[in-house]
């Protein structure tokens, strides 16, 4: 069985959404697939898709989280206060 981006999942998981839905949503389930099932092909495109969107998750979870003033320089000014 070939897999692009076009092709309905018959897996529980993700069963009815299409290859490309589930890449944006959880290409790691892709490459595991890829992986884990003998006999299905996943077109090598598909697969880059998914590594690049594996890398662009990665780099959103590596970014500092400025919600806590500890996180930058404070200038004592009460900004919560006005």
């Amino acid at each position: 069985m070939i897999l692009s981006e076009n092709s309905k999942l018959l897996f529980p998981k993700y069963k009815g959404k299409t290859v490309k839905e589930i890449v944006e949503i959880d290409p790691q389930y892709i490459v595991w697939l890829s992986e884990n099932i003998e006999g299905l092909t996943i077109q090598s495109e598909v697969l880059q898709k998914c590594n690049n969107r594996i890398e662009y998750l990665d780099s959103l979870r590596k970014k500092p989280s400025y919600s806590s003033r500890d996180d930058y320089d404070y200038d004592g000014f009460d900004y919560d206060r006005y």
